[in-house]
């Protein structure tokens, strides 16, 4: 038996089962049965990505976007905030300084994502690992020591706070710039508590829920505010 072929219809063997004292014939030729594969949707195929600069994208002089195509790609990945609050482009939530000197403008990206024809565009943002914004926001957003000042990391970085409102509000900001630049996608990195580092010097008394609880509602609160046609993945770490 299989999807899609069929089964023969099961009858008694010749001589046995049908009749009084057990003999009898099989039943006459039976139509088969088909079995019909499942409802079930099929999985999408996996993006096929090249990764680039926001610098490389925005080069109307390069054919990174051709060459991804002649690869047989079907999208492209640009990082836009790194782990240290980096910004790799002009964006109103960056902190003073945050972006690199060659940052490019939301205008740039825009008018290179009309480029993209059919390839998937997706932005990259370093999610809660962001030292930046975190020592800037200390009590609102960032993940504080015991004595309440902020906590450095065994590379003497520091993280947002998902259970922390300041947190939320400044990354479904950057999300929502994102989406609204003309991107397909949001993938999200370092989405996980600090796992390395003198950890025991964090503080969690004022927390009301447990860390995975504060983490489970990050993510539907996020597509809610994106909405349905902008995909959201995680990267795992």
């Amino acid at each position: 038996r299989g999807l899609g072929g069929s089964v023969e219809n099961a009858g008694a063997p010749s001589g046995t089962g049908g009749g009084p004292g057990g003999m009898g014939n099989a039943p006459a030729d039976l139509p088969p049965v088909e079995i019909l594969p499942s409802d079930a949707p099929e999985e999408p195929d996996p993006l096929q990505a090249v990764v680039l600069t926001a610098a490389a994208l925005c080069d109307a002089d390069a054919s990174y976007l051709a060459d991804a195509r002649a690869a047989g790609r079907t999208g492209f990945v640009v990082e836009l905030k790194g782990d240290n609050g980096t910004f790799y482009y002009t964006s109103p939530r960056a902190l003073k300084d945050a972006a690199v000197p060659a940052a490019v403008t939301e205008s740039q990206l825009h008018t290179a994502l009309d480029r993209r024809e059919d390839l998937t565009a997706v932005a990259q943002l370093s999610c809660f690992h962001d030292s930046a914004y975190a020592f800037s926001d200390m009590a609102g957003a960032g993940v504080c020591q015991k004595n309440g000042y902020i906590w450095y990391d065994y590379q003497n970085s520091h993280w947002l706070d998902p259970a922390k409102a300041g947190t939320k509000d400044y990354l479904f900001a950057v999300a929502e710039e994102c989406r609204d630049m003309g991107f397909d996608e949001i993938l999200l990195t370092q989405f996980h508590y600090p796992v390395r580092g003198k950890l025991y010097k964090i503080d969690y008394s004022k927390m009301t829920v447990t860390r995975e609880a504060a983490l489970c509602p990050f993510l539907p609160e996020l597509r809610e505010v994106l909405g349905e046609d902008t995909a959201l993945s995680i990267e795992m770490d």
